[in-house]
């Protein structure tokens, strides 16, 4: 896997991690904002380290409802910089695992 730079504008950063990502588990919703101290994150990435497929949605800490569904495939990776993240939502489409780093 390349490597990554990312760019955090907050000394505080959130990790999320599942090895398991199966049905009964979605969706799972991540609260961001409060996960950092009532601030959005502004950078981090998603990996998708499993063998199946996870729908990934943004809430933007700026509008009222999430944004489009992004199918992350298996061992894709997807940096979200500059996205005000308020919530991510994952929701299962086959059995997988996944990281998350946003701070």
């Amino acid at each position: 896997m390349p490597s990554r730079t990312i760019q955090f504008t907050t000394t505080k950063t959130k990790a999320y991690e599942d090895t398991s990502f199966v049905t009964g588990d979605s969706p799972r919703v991540l609260e961001v904002r409060d996960d950092l101290s009532n601030k959005p994150a502004n950078a981090g990435y998603f990996i998708n380290d499993g063998n199946g497929d996870i729908i990934v949605q943004i809430y933007n800490n700026d509008q009222n409802d999430y944004g489009d569904q992004h199918t992350i495939k298996a061992g894709e990776m997807v940096q979200l910089n500059g996205l005000n993240i308020r919530r991510i939502k994952l929701t299962w489409v086959t059995n997988s695992a996944y990281r998350i780093l946003v701070g």
